[in-house]
């Protein structure tokens, strides 16, 4: 496996996928993504662009605000 770069923000983790070799587990078929992760509960989402993958973590700010 190789490393793609883990991008850390407060309460979240995000990387793009490049190839399988960058990923743990498999996907089928295989395409690049995007993949974010919130660390509070560890729920985690792909997406195929990474505009997606930042209007993903800013929609928890939004829950969070709400509260």
């Amino acid at each position: 496996m190789t490393k793609s770069k883990i991008y850390n923000v407060p309460g979240f983790q995000f990387a793009y996928i490049r190839t399988p070799k960058d990923m743990y587990g498999t996907m089928h078929p295989f395409q690049p993504h995007w993949w974010v992760q919130y660390l509070g509960n560890g729920e985690s989402a792909t997406f195929g662009t990474k505009s997606e993958c930042l209007e993903w973590i800013k929609e928890w700010d939004k829950i969070g605000s709400e509260a």
